[in-house]
């Protein structure tokens, strides 16, 4: 069972949220996978602190169909050629909801949770690092993309919540950076340096795990330098 409290529901909001979380474990577990049922957890929660909450009201197998069927949508579940693969009939006969009245929720659901095609929060590990709508950010009124930036301008994005994590580090290694782990990671973190900009740890100067400290410090100016923002929606 999810830990409801990890998941940031409110007390209030748990005995409904953990019923719909716990119909949506179950399907993902036989349909799909345990990274959709991750994403799912997520949804509910977010749908949970929503004031007044919306799933206060409503069946808990429509809201839970809803809540999948949206992350099919937006993660091409409906897509032959994608792994795990299911139809709108397949989730309609899991839940035991008819397929109009998943679709009509499932756009309630993303509506509320603002997701779509470009929000990380809610797309597969594999779709995110493949995807150039989450990676497009604006650095000093340029729309760019960040994978193509120096890392200090990488890590400022990531720190500001722009981009999930830091290309020149991989998901994985900004995982170890953010916990202070170091050890070997990746070729390409050697002689990174990175300006904090107010996220874990940050200050000036700071180093990711891995740099040298008697590396030259990078020729690109310091990343509190650049305006990095979100592109324009």
């Amino acid at each position: 069972m999810a830990d409801l409290g990890e998941l940031k529901i409110p007390a209030p909001m748990r005995a409904v949220a953990g019923t719909i979380i716990a119909l949506t474990d179950e399907v993902c577990a036989d349909l799909l996978d345990e990274e959709y049922a991750s994403l799912a957890r997520r949804a509910v929660a977010k749908l949970a602190r929503k004031r007044p909450s919306p799933i206060q009201s409503g069946r808990a197998p429509t809201w839970a169909g809803a809540v999948v069927y949206a992350l099919g949508q937006v993660n091409f579940l409906f897509d032959s050629s994608t792994k795990p693969y299911a139809t709108a009939d397949d989730l309609a006969a899991a839940f035991g909801v008819a397929k109009s009245t998943l679709g009509a929720k499932a756009k309630q659901v993303r509506d509320l949770t603002k997701m779509d095609y470009g929000t990380p929060e809610f797309l597969c590990k594999d779709l995110v690092d493949a995807s150039p709508m989450i990676w497009f950010i604006q650095v000093d009124g340029l729309i760019v993309d960040a994978r193509e930036l120096p890392p200090q301008i990488q890590a400022q994005a990531f720190e500001l919540g722009i981009i999930p994590y830091i290309p020149a580090l991989g998901r994985d290694g900004t995982t170890e950076w953010l916990n202070g782990i170091s050890g070997p990671l990746s070729g390409q973190r050697e002689r990174l340096l990175v300006c904090g900009t107010g996220g874990p740890g940050a200050g000036p100067g700071r180093r990711l795990p891995g740099a040298s400290s008697a590396a030259p410090a990078p020729a690109v100016p310091p990343a509190a330098r650049f305006r990095v923002t979100p592109p324009p929606r």
